[in-house]
């Protein structure tokens, strides 16, 4: 399995998640859901840097990850930062 893992022929994402689900023992909705709110917080803070941080904080309110420890980090740093 190991080596399954480690081959190049796979893409990083989904040796990750391999990884996650043969060693860790993570369920694929746990995957998929730590994959999901990492491009969702990411897209949120190229919102920021693009648009500002109003716009940013409107589209994370909209991801509905109240429940996400980053969404609450990301939430309140973002809050501290200037408006552009």
């Amino acid at each position: 399995m190991l080596f399954a893992v480690c081959t190049p022929a796979i893409a990083s994402e989904a040796r990750i998640g391999l990884a996650l689900r043969i060693f860790c023992g993570f369920g694929i909705d746990e995957i998929a859901e730590a994959f999901l709110t990492g491009v969702a917080l990411n897209r949120t803070f190229a919102l920021y840097k693009a648009n500002g941080r109003e716009q940013a904080l409107t589209e994370l309110e909209k991801l509905k990850l109240e429940g996400n420890h980053f969404y609450h980090v990301l939430r309140d740093y973002l809050k501290k930062l200037p408006p552009h």
